[in-house]
């Protein structure tokens, strides 16, 4: 038995701690497509990336240091006040405001899509495409939301509505807590592979996306693939209109994991089905 399966079993058993997971917060990207239907965009995970490899993901990542900073700083932001976050999450104004901006800098990073435009910026209006934004903003010695206010912008919060929020399960060692967004993409902007953490974009539907899945093909974590399937059926009544102003149950979902008798494990989503890891070809 390898170590990495010990360790799993002692989580199962009770001996061993799981490790705590970190907060992360991901953004569900989706556009206009053809004949009424909606889109959304996923990136493909490098090859050389130590997490998810191959994966097709959301853009998202880790909440970091200074997104806790901005959080405490209460930079303004236009939307929804992040008291309202607060009561959305069940968490402290703080760490509410930390999903956010973590939200909107690991969009930017990653696809190129800024959710902030100028301060002074009207509510229904579509977000600016400043300057630098399609190449990346110049670095500047504060953190990302903090260098935004530096050059007149502010983030658009109203862009963002809440969505799920995911735990990985207890028994990785690596895990995280993390708040899903979505957005619509702002006809002014479009996404691209804007990090080397990632090597592919693709624009499709959700029922494309799931067709994918369950064919074998398009790997996806298990959160993701779920979230596919939701929006997929979703999709068969509902506008991006109608998608945008869904009241969402934001309880944590923690796949469940299941011990097989030849003492390998599997994951279990909400509704019973067993996920089978997708194999990832080099």
């Amino acid at each position: 038995m390898t170590d990495g399966a010990s360790w799993r079993n002692a989580v199962l058993a009770g001996h061993t701690d799981p490790v705590a997971p970190r907060d992360s917060a991901t953004v569900i990207l989706l556009r206009p497509g053809v004949g009424g239907a909606f889109q959304v965009c996923l990136l493909r995970r490098a090859a050389t990336m130590r997490v998810g490899a191959g994966l097709y993901v959301f853009p998202g990542g880790a909440v970091d240091a200074e997104d806790v900073d901005d959080a405490r700083a209460c930079l303004p932001w236009i939307g929804a006040q992040p008291e309202r976050w607060a009561a959305w999450f069940g968490v402290s104004r703080e760490h509410a405001a930390s999903f956010v901006y973590s939200a909107v800098r690991e969009t930017f990073e990653e696809s190129g899509v800024l959710l902030a435009g100028p301060a002074t910026h009207p509510l229904d209006g579509p977000s600016a495409r400043p300057e630098g934004a399609a190449t990346g903003l110049p670095p500047v010695d504060r953190s990302f939301a903090a260098m935004l206010a530096h050059r007149g912008l502010t983030v658009r919060a109203d862009l963002l509505r809440p969505w799920s929020r995911w735990v990985t399960p207890r028994t990785e060692r690596k895990r995280f807590d993390t708040r899903f967004f979505v957005a619509v993409v702002p006809p002014d902007q479009e996404p691209r592979v804007a990090s080397p953490e990632s090597d592919r974009l693709v624009w499709m539907t959700p029922a494309e996306a799931v067709d994918h899945w369950d064919a074998g093909g398009l790997p996806m974590a298990l959160p993701t693939s779920e979230t596919l399937r939701e929006l997929a059926e979703l999709s068969r009544t509902a506008t991006l209109d109608t998608i945008l102003e869904l009241r969402r149950d934001l309880h944590p979902v923690e796949p469940a994991v299941r011990r097989r008798a030849n003492d390998s494990v599997v994951l279990v989503a909400p509704d019973g089905r067993e996920y089978q890891p997708p194999r990832i070809a080099r």
